[in-house]
């Protein structure tokens, strides 16, 4: 293995300096041109934010924000955490919460369609009632 001196370094070093400069040159005149030509690029300075990306429908600020819905696994999971902290104490897994939630979402896996799409419908009934609710308000 050869060693670099200091001399081939600093030559190698200037010429990526100066290739980096001819780049940033061609780019630069090359934008200069685009601007010319009426089409706008963006620098850095520029990027869209979020609401340039997506506009915010107008809402009531007196009105509280709407939530979401409940989901059939979120119904699912109510349901059967205290039988899955259970089983996971008698295995001597113990009761930590990120344990109970990673075993109920691969039980929620397990579920044949069948089964999902019953707490699916079950949490899209509850959710159309709870918002008959608050339409009557």
């Amino acid at each position: 293995m050869s060693a670099v001196t200091i001399n081939q370094f600093n030559a190698f070093k200037n010429n990526i300096i100066e290739q980096i400069n001819e780049m940033e040159n061609k780019l630069s005149s090359s934008s200069i041109q685009d601007n010319n030509n009426n089409t706008k690029t963006k620098t850095k300075n520029e990027k869209k934010t979020k609401l340039d990306k997506k506009t915010k429908a107008s809402t009531d600020p007196d009105e509280p924000p709407k939530k979401r819905g409940t989901t059939g696994y979120r119904l699912f999971s109510e349901h059967s955490r205290p039988e899955t902290k259970q089983s996971l104490i008698d295995s001597g897994q113990g009761a930590n919460p990120k344990i109970v939630l990673t075993e109920l979402g691969n039980r929620w896996k397990l579920l044949n369609p069948e089964e999902k799409d019953e707490w699916n419908a079950k949490a899209k009934t509850l959710n159309s009632s709870s918002e008959e609710e608050h339409d009557d308000e």
